[in-house]
């Protein structure tokens, strides 16, 4: 019963993780990164302006680096609450995960059904 436990919790954390627009924000922060090595570099955009233009795109990464931080524990609590309750039933979830045959597992199962999902899906991810 707790290896269906930790297949269960993999999975779900899996679809949270897909289905939650963290792939739109981490983009959005490696756009921001490519503006800003360009304005810096730029010869023809003055130090003042660079300054203000740099602590705009630095403050906007900061903000999206707190909304993925969020969106990544959101993902992990559905996931976390499953092993905590099936923990209080005297199934020893956390300790599994933790260990190396559990850690191998989730892994592979995750593996596995990422890639069966990708198949099923059309090829389609969630970018947003």
């Amino acid at each position: 019963m707790i290896w269906v436990t930790l297949t269960l919790g993999t999975v779900v954390w899996i679809e949270l993780f897909v289905r939650l627009p963290l792939i739109g924000r981490v983009r959005a922060i490696a756009k921001l990164g490519a503006k800003a090595t360009a304005v810096f570099s730029s010869r023809r955009i003055s130090d003042h302006w660079k300054e203000r233009v740099l602590l705009a795109y630095a403050t906007r990464m900061a903000r999206l680096s707190i909304v993925i931080l969020f969106l990544l524990v959101a993902s992990s609590l559905p996931t976390a609450a499953l092993f905590t309750l099936a923990g209080a039933t005297g199934l020893p979830v956390w300790e599994t995960l933790i260990s190396s045959a559990g850690l191998l597992v989730a892994c592979g199962v995750g593996v596995v059904y990422t890639v069966l999902r990708f198949f099923v899906t059309n090829n389609e991810y969630t970018g947003h």
